[in-house]
């Protein structure tokens, strides 16, 4: 099995980015700023096209998923990093209010899809937190509607697990199609 990944968003290393963003302020502004070398472009505004950038990933991605939670129930289970080690966290997203709060405690963010399963990775000032983001089916909205969407290790793990009751998002394939560019990780 091929192991291919989509990036919708991530900052955690806006680093890697600088080169191609030097390069794409460079060659939309050199005229108008009379920059003969790639080199007189000013720090400040290579950082802003980085900011641009993630910017438009994020508006981009969280569009896409705002439809998709339109229409289904996600479940979000992973890890949570804290200062005495690592802790089993879940939650139902039922809204896009849902699926803010619950990463909205990581200062850096990357969102991808491996192979049909959608993963968060995030990093704060305890730790790194692991997640994957799997999409309710019918009968396993009524499971968890049943046990009144709880906050319950176990209730969490038997939807997480059975795929007749959740299902991968498959969130590149919605967003662009059946064909999609890919990176071989």
């Amino acid at each position: 099995m091929r192991n291919e990944e989509t990036v919708f968003f991530d900052n955690t290393d806006d680093y890697s980015k600088y080169d191609n963003a030097k390069r794409a302020v460079y060659e939309s502004y050199y005229e108008s700023q009379d920059w003969t070398s790639i080199d007189e472009v000013p720090s400040g505004m290579i950082w802003e096209e980085i900011a641009a950038q993630n910017e438009a990933d994020w508006e981009y991605f969280t569009c896409a998923l705002k439809r998709e939670i339109a229409r289904h129930c996600f479940l979000i289970t992973g890890t949570c990093g804290r200062w005495n080690g690592p802790c089993c966290c879940g939650n139902f997203i039922t809204d896009w209010n849902d699926f803010r709060s619950f990463i909205q405690h990581l200062d850096t963010v990357k969102i991808y899809e491996r192979n049909g399963h959608l993963y968060v990775e995030g990093f704060h000032h305890d730790g790194h937190d692991c997640y994957e983001l799997k999409r309710l089916t019918d009968k396993g909205t009524e499971y968890a509607d049943r046990h009144g969407f709880a906050h319950d290790k176990t209730l969490h793990q038997n939807i997480m697990k059975n795929n007749f009751y959740s299902a991968l998002p498959r969130l590149a394939g919605v967003i662009f199609g059946r064909v999609y560019e890919t990176i071989s990780a």
